[in-house]
């Protein structure tokens, strides 16, 4: 706790906003997100690019129905094609 409070005792936190603009179907993008976020911190990355890696795959997921795997390229074309850099926001 210590390691991750600020001194006025309040926890860090950081905020990704939802990077899909339509939900199709929402089947299977926690799973997306997670197993994506997790991936990428085993990987070494850092808890904020694992968390953006896990929306972004989330995204990717909630356009097309059903809950079928998401592929490693259908989520490196969707971050070469994403257009606007999602606001990250660290926690005062």
């Amino acid at each position: 706790h210590e390691l991750n409070s600020q001194p006025d005792g309040r926890l860090k936190s950081e905020y990704i906003p939802a990077l899909a603009q339509h939900a199709v179907d929402p089947l299977g993008c926690g799973d997306a997100l997670l197993a994506t976020a997790t991936l990428a911190l085993v990987a070494g990355s850092s808890l904020t690019t694992a968390g953006y890696l896990g929306a972004m795959a989330a995204a990717t997921h909630v356009r097309s129905q059903g809950n079928s795997p998401l592929t490693a390229q259908a989520l490196l074309d969707r971050l070469q094609t994403f257009e606007s850099t999602p606001t990250v926001r660290k926690s005062a």
